[in-house]
């Protein structure tokens, strides 16, 4: 089982790869170059943080 401590890590570490993502997919928009790779690197952190939601939400239920 992961503590409250570990959990605000994971939620921590969604939210810095979420803006880091933004930030490098603006600077990708504004040189033309591929931003694919910023759009999935997005959506994998917009992905883990709503895992790490879901799972915070049902230890706190349990």
């Amino acid at each position: 089982m992961m503590d409250k401590k570990t959990q605000k890590i994971g939620v921590i570490c969604s939210i810095v790869q979420i803006i880091l993502s933004i930030i490098c997919l603006i600077y990708s928009a504004i040189n033309q170059e591929n931003i694919i790779m910023w759009v999935l690197f997005l959506c994998s952190g917009i992905l883990s943080l709503s895992s790490n939601i879901s799972r915070n939400n049902k230890k706190e239920d349990e």
